[in-house]
C-alpha cells in the first residue's frame, strides 16, 4: 500500500516543481526572445524550437505543463495562477521587447503595439493546445512561419 502526502504537502510539492520548471526549462526556452537585440527572428525561433519539441515527443502530444496547469486549477488556485502569471508576464516583457526593436529598426511608430505582444503571447498556449490534438507535424511546423507572418502583415 502506497503512502499518500496530505492535499497541502501534494500541492506545495506541485507549485515547487511548476515553480522549477518555469525557471529552468520554460524561461530558458524564451532566452532568444529576452536577448536584448530580439527582432521577430527570435520570435520565429522561439516558436519553431517548442514545435520540435512537441514532435519529438509524439504526436498528438502532452501539452505544456504551465498551460495545462493553468488549465486545469486556475484561477482556483492563487499559487498556480501566480506562477503562471509571473510566466505570462515574463512572454508579455520578451515580445514587448521585440516589437519595440521590430518598429526601431524598422523607423515606424506602431498603432497598437499592445495589441501584437497580447496576439504573440496568447500564441503561445494556442500552439500547445493545437499541438495535444493534431497528429499532423506539417501544420505545427508552418505555425512559426504563419505567426509571424500575420505580425510583419501588422507592422507594414
Amino acid at each position: 500500500q502506497q503512502a499518500s502526502l496530505p492535499e497541502p504537502a501534494c500541492l506545495a510539492l506541485f507549485a515547487a516543481a511548476l515553480r522549477a520548471y518555469v525557471n529552468t526549462v520554460a524561461t530558458a526556452a524564451f532566452a532568444p526572445v529576452e536577448a536584448e537585440d530580439a527582432g521577430l527572428e527570435a520570435v520565429h525561433t522561439y516558436y519553431a524550437a517548442q514545435v520540435e519539441k512537441v514532435i519529438d515527443a509524439g504526436l498528438p502530444g502532452p501539452g505544456c505543463f504551465i498551460a495545462n496547469t493553468v488549465t486545469a486549477s486556475a484561477p482556483q488556485n492563487k499559487v498556480f495562477r501566480r506562477i503562471a502569471d509571473d510566466y505570462v508576464q515574463l512572454l508579455r516583457r520578451g515580445f514587448a521587447n521585440v516589437i519595440a526593436n521590430e518598429a526601431c529598426r524598422r523607423g515606424i511608430e506602431i498603432d497598437e503595439p499592445d495589441l501584437l505582444v497580447e496576439f504573440l503571447t496568447a500564441s503561445a498556449p494556442s500552439l500547445w493546445l493545437y499541438a495535444q490534438h493534431t497528429e499532423c507535424a506539417v501544420s505545427l511546423r508552418d505555425y512559426p512561419t504563419a505567426l509571424v507572418d500575420i505580425v510583419e502583415e501588422k507592422l507594414r
